[in-house]
């Protein structure tokens, strides 16, 4: 229901946790690379089996074949990346850039469906933000889950929230008022 890897200041987060573990091991960015791919274990194979090389083209005839194209690769994205214009490389449409965005705490009473529906927008557009949501519900749990939306609608969620928070206080005092009557 709820896919953590698709989160993505989550699965950043951890990946930028993982780069840095593996910087202070290998010390080379190729090797973190290959790491991030196949796996510290299959890295560190490669490397006891070279004779203890430490460089990654060095290793790359005992690491998986998947790794041996895939850091190539990865370098040449990079390339690609930084150096367009000078090979006149140039996207042919515009890409969306997203609004400001925010995150909001919800629970599992409040539906994708409803909550599109308070904010005038459709169920598809809060899922475009969130794709940790494989379904269109928010999962049941104990704890809230956290919905990044455009900052319009985070702050509508807000009022929505507190608003509920207002009812459900005064619905409270009103049956106590009941009860003493």
């Amino acid at each position: 229901a709820f896919d953590e890897r698709r989160e993505i200041i989550k699965s950043t987060e951890a990946a930028v946790a993982y780069l840095k573990n593996s910087y202070r091991i290998y010390n080379d960015w190729l090797l973190v690379i290959a790491s991030y791919n196949c796996g510290p274990g299959n890295v560190n194979k490669a490397i006891r089996l070279s004779g203890g090389k430490r460089n990654f083209w060095q290793i790359m005839p005992y690491l998986p074949k998947e790794t041996r194209g895939y850091v190539p690769a990865f370098i040449a994205a990079a390339y690609v990346m930084n150096f367009y214009a000078a090979h006149n490389i140039f996207p042919n449409i515009e890409y969306e850039i997203y609004p400001h965005l925010d995150t909001v705490m919800v629970d599992n009473t409040l539906s994708i469906e409803k909550l599109a529906l308070a904010l005038n927008t459709t169920t598809e557009d809060i899922l475009q933000y969130n794709p940790a949501l494989r379904r269109k519900y928010i999962p049941f749990n104990n704890q809230k889950t956290t919905l990044t939306l455009p900052y319009k609608y985070a702050v509508q969620v807000s009022k929505l929230n507190a608003d509920d928070i207002i009812s459900k206080s005064a619905t409270e005092k009103l049956n106590s008022l009941n009860y003493l009557a």
